[in-house]
């Protein structure tokens, strides 16, 4: 059930994921992911592998960081809204088929508060992981995998937080399980943006 919306603000869009938006998203992440994987590989130049005992102990720690790295986004999520003195709670389900965790706040808050809680998980995370691989080049090969999972995963952060710039500061959101809703200022007066 969604809030009511603030006092002073009227009902101006949503920003929902449909079936349509759903598959775009999907394919973004997966394209997002790859390149993400190819640019690194290009990057890191020609590698040999070899696969015995202690580089299948190697791969268990690099799957576990990745699936690591998709609870450690939430966790952005949840700090960056935390941070801005909202109570964000945690979620998993499916919209239009397509698996999602989200990070949630029960009541209105600002349009700039949404785009960092948004933004925050991508920027950081990756950030974290490159500069970890520049610090220890050793571990540059093995960022690669998280880093493109960070990155593929935020595909649905970015799609809201690219219609949700549209709209002016002034604006509130509330979230809604697939998606967002956008109130402006009663009147219209500064709720849309170019």
């Amino acid at each position: 059930m969604e809030p009511s919306p603030p006092p002073g603000y009227d009902r101006i869009a949503e920003i929902v994921l449909t079936r349509k938006s759903a598959l775009l998203v999907q394919a973004l992440s997966l394209a997002i992911g790859g390149a993400i994987v190819v640019l690194m590989l290009l990057a890191a130049g020609p590698q040999s592998f070899t696969v015995g005992p202690a580089e299948l102990g190697l791969l268990f720690v690099l799957l576990a960081a990745t699936l690591g790295v998709v609870v450690l986004h939430e966790w952005v999520h949840w700090l960056a809204y935390s941070l801005a003195g909202l109570h964000p709670r945690f979620g998993a389900g499916t919209v239009h088929g397509m698996p999602v965790l989200s990070t949630s706040v029960a009541r209105p808050y600002g349009r700039t508060t949404a785009l960092v809680g948004l933004l925050a998980p991508l920027v950081l995370i990756d950030a974290l992981l490159l500069a970890a691989s520049a610090a220890v080049p050793g571990l540059f090969v093995w960022t690669i995998v998280p880093i493109a999972m960070n990155t593929g995963g935020s595909a649905g952060d970015l799609w809201q937080a690219s219609r949700l710039a549209r709209y002016g500061p002034a604006v509130m959101v509330v979230d809604r399980p697939d998606g967002l809703v956008v109130y402006g200022p009663s009147g219209g007066t500064g709720s849309r943006g170019a």
